[in-house]
């Protein structure tokens, strides 16, 4: 599941597609692109209003949870902080990760496999 928000990425991924080349299913929360919420930390949110920043962030994995998926990815340091600590606080099965990483563990797969170039 990746969890960019407004990022340019997400909104030219068409419905239901992959992250072409790699194979990583997409699927998008309810809230998603234009209506998608914020992680809950942004400008500092979660500094001035912690309760109601960890409350924001706390529905946004339990919306991921909603979806099915096994893996929630954000592009963003502040969001992957932010769902990380939310994720354990709700005893989440949920992985968090930083889309980055997905994207290089892919290629990594694809290197060792002789799938590099083709």
């Amino acid at each position: 599941m990746l969890d960019l928000n407004l990022s340019s990425i997400v909104c030219n991924i068409q419905k239901n597609k992959s992250l072409m080349p790699f194979d990583i299913p997409i699927i998008e929360m309810s809230r998603n692109r234009e209506d998608a919420w914020y992680c809950g930390g942004g400008g500092s949110v979660n500094v001035a209003h912690a309760r109601l920043a960890f409350k924001v962030t706390e529905k946004r994995v339990q919306e991921a949870q909603e979806t099915g998926a096994s893996v929630l990815a954000t592009a963003c340091p502040t969001c992957l902080q932010m769902l990380e600590l939310a994720s354990k606080r709700k005893h989440s099965y949920l992985q968090i990760a930083d889309v980055s990483k997905l994207v290089l563990d892919a290629l990594s797969t694809k290197n060792r496999e002789g799938k590099v170039g083709n």
